[in-house]
């Protein structure tokens, strides 16, 4: 999928990650409004490393044209988790 492929082309493993070999996943959450448009990205339980700071940074790099969530045939303001994965190799 689009999104998968952008987030693992844009990606960059924080340096300091990779030389305490940390791998985990981190979810960013955020808001996106009735209109596809994105804002207020946080992540509640860090994983510290840089790694909270690079997948709030490779989400927001995304087009900020996301299909809103839909409630009773109304478009409405909806918050998102979404899981970015970061593996030793």
């Amino acid at each position: 999928d689009f999104m998968m492929s952008e987030i693992a082309k844009n990606i960059q493993y924080p340096k300091a990650a990779i030389e305490s070999g940390i791998s985990g996943k981190v979810f960013v959450f955020f808001t996106m409004d009735k209109f596809g448009k994105t804002s207020n990205y946080h992540v509640e339980t860090t994983m510290g490393y840089g790694m909270d700071e690079e997948a709030i940074r490779v989400l927001k790099f995304l087009p900020d044209n996301w299909l809103p969530g839909i409630l009773n045939g109304q478009p409405v303001d909806v918050e998102i988790a979404y899981p970015i994965n970061f593996l030793v190799q």
